[in-house]
């Protein structure tokens, strides 16, 4: 599908950095030099093509969820007024939209982890912090 290849995309941008990193957190700031900033933005492009990827998926599968529904209710339709009964449901009774909006967050999702392992690839390895913390015979 589309979004393995948009998460390709974006890791290889990961890349441009050298780092690796990722998590729920907060981003760190922009970036300092020219190249991390250009690579950042890159990353933010990527993340905005991976979104509209996932729209577009999700529109093409709200689209065959709905002609799906049609036919089930053109079915429904049919049999009732066959049988003389009266038709009580609408079109909209037959849709199903769990499985495109399952999707649709699972596809956000990837794309935001893929945009801040890209992100933070763009910042290099991570600084060492400085630790108070001494071993045996520490001076």
């Amino acid at each position: 599908m589309r979004l393995g290849a948009v998460l390709a995309f974006v890791l290889m941008l990961s890349a441009c950095g050298g780092g690796a990193g990722g998590g729920d957190s907060a981003l760190p700031p922009l970036p300092q030099k020219p190249g991390a900033r250009m690579c950042a933005s890159q990353c933010h492009e990527a993340q905005n093509y991976c979104n509209q990827t996932c729209d577009l998926d999700n529109r093409s599968c709200v689209n065959d969820a709905q002609a799906k529904a049609i036919h089930d209710y053109d079915s429904y339709a049919r049999e009732h007024f066959l049988d003389g009964s009266p038709v009580t449901l609408r079109p909209s009774d037959f849709e199903n939209m769990t499985g495109c909006n399952g999707e649709k967050a699972s596809c956000a999702t990837a794309c935001d982890k893929a945009f801040r392992t890209c992100y933070n690839g763009c910042l290099g390895p991570p600084k060492p912090t400085p630790q108070s913390s001494c071993s045996f015979l520490c001076f």
